[in-house]
C-alpha cells in the first residue's frame, strides 16, 4: 500500500487544496493508499515551506504553488508502492 502524508498548517489554504486534491484524485483513480494530513507543529516544524506531499517516506512537493492536477496525476500514477 502506498502511505501519502500531506503536511500542512491547520490554517493554511494551500496546505488544505492539496489535501483535497489529492483525496479527490486517489479517489478517481482509484489507488489503494493510506492518505493522511498532518498539522502537528511538532511534526511540520522540520519543513522550510508548506505544504509538503511525502510520498512513502520521499518528499515528491513541497511549498506553494500547489502541484496542478495534471502534475498530481503524475505523481500519482508514476509510484511504486
Amino acid at each position: 500500500m502506498v502511505d501519502i502524508k500531506v503536511y500542512g498548517g491547520p490554517d493554511c489554504k494551500s496546505c488544505q487544496d492539496l489535501y483535497e486534491a489529492v483525496k479527490k484524485l486517489v479517489e478517481e483513480v482509484g489507488l489503494e493508499v493510506s492518505l493522511e494530513k498532518i498539522t502537528d507543529i511538532e511534526e511540520i516544524i522540520n519543513f522550510n515551506a508548506l505544504p509538503v506531499l511525502m510520498v512513502n517516506g520521499k518528499i515528491l512537493h513541497i511549498g506553494k504553488p500547489i502541484p496542478t492536477p495534471e502534475a498530481l496525476r503524475e505523481i500519482l500514477t508514476n509510484i511504486n508502492p
